[in-house]
C-alpha cells in the first residue's frame, strides 16, 4: 500500500536574549530560541513477495522522528523613530540552530511458507532501529514589530519575524539478517511565520 505521511505542525516557541543601543535608533542583541519538538512520520505496508527461497511475505512498517532546534541569532534592529513610547521597527538576524533528533523505525513482516508466496503465513520476523543525533545547521530571520515603553526602564514587544532554519540530514543505522544498513532522512528546510511578544527591560 501507499506509506502515509503525518506530521505535527503546531510549534510553541520561548527566548531569552541581551544587546545593546548602538545608536538612539540602532541597537542589536543576542538571542537564544527554545522551541517544542516538531514531531511526524510514515506508516504503510508491503505486500507479498517472492525470493529464490520462497520467504517473501507482507506486512506493515511505521516510522516516525522528532526535531528539537535551540536557534542561537545576532540581530540588529533599526527603530523608525526615536527610543519613545511607541516605537516601530525592523530588524534582521543571522546564526545556527542547533537540531537534535531522534528517529525510530519497525515493521513486522510474515514470513512466507513456500514459492510462490501464497501462504500460510509462519512465523513472523520483525526489525526495529532507534538513534539520536545531533547537528548544526544555518539559521536567518526578518522581523517587524513595535514596542510600547510602560517606563524608560521597561517596554511591550511584539513582532512578527520569518525565520528560516537549513534542513538537516540524519542517517539512522538499521540491522537486518545480520547486516547493517543506513537509512539517511532529510528534514528539509523550515521557513515560519512566528508571531512573539515579550518585555523588554532597558537598564541604561
Amino acid at each position: 500500500g501507499l506509506p502515509t505521511f503525518f506530521q505535527d505542525n503546531i510549534a510553541l516557541t520561548g527566548g531569552i536574549g541581551a544587546g545593546m543601543y548602538f545608536t538612539p535608533q540602532l541597537r542589536g542583541d543576542i538571542t537564544l530560541d527554545f522551541r517544542r519538538a516538531d514531531k511526524g512520520g510514515t506508516s504503510g505496508s508491503f505486500t507479498p513477495y517472492t525470493t529464490t527461497g520462497g520467504d517473501g511475505g507482507g506486512g506493515a512498517g511505521k516510522g516516525t522522528f522528532s526535531e528539537r532546534p535551540t536557534v542561537l541569532m545576532a540581530n540588529l534592529y533599526w527603530d523608525l523613530i526615536p527610543r519613545g513610547s511607541f516605537t516601530p521597527y525592523v530588524g534582521a538576524g543571522i546564526g545556527a540552530a542547533f537540531n537534535a533528533t531522534d528517529r525510530a523505525y519497525s515493521d513486522q513482516e510474515e514470513v512466507c511458507g513456500g514459492a510462490p508466496c501464497v501462504g500460510p503465513f509462519s512465523p513472523t520476523r520483525s526489525t526495529s532501529a532507534r538513534d539520536s543525533s545531533t547537528s548544526v545547521t544555518l539559521a536567518a530571520a526578518a522581523m517587524a514589530g513595535f514596542s510600547f515603553a510602560f517606563s524608560p526602564a521597561m517596554a511591550f514587544d511584539v513582532n512578527y519575524r520569518l525565520q528560516y532554519i537549513q534542513g538537516a540530514d540524519v542517517t539512522m543505522p538499521v540491522l537486518l539478517n545480520g547486516t547493517t544498513y543506513n537509512s539517511k532522512m532529510n528534514t528539509g528546510d523550515l521557513w515560519e511565520h512566528q508571531v512573539r511578544a515579550g518585555i523588554r527591560w532597558n537598564l541604561w
